[in-house]
């Protein structure tokens, strides 16, 4: 559960980061790409919090 959380993460960051800085377009229509690279970069945040709950679980 821990990787998969972890893939999510890199694939919504290097998305949200890709479509933001180095202008790649969706592969569907998207009226606000701004927007939705920062929900892509929002998801991701949430990820990252959620793996490292289940990390410091996994310690414990």
């Amino acid at each position: 559960m821990k990787s998969f959380v972890f893939v999510l993460f890199i694939v919504f960051c290097v998305t949200g980061i890709g479509t933001m800085w180095t202008g790649l377009t969706f592969p569907f229509d998207i009226q606000h790409e701004k927007l939705a690279s920062l929900f892509c970069l929002f998801i991701a945040g949430i990820l990252l919090i959620y793996y490292y709950i289940l990390k410091s679980k996994e310690s414990k």
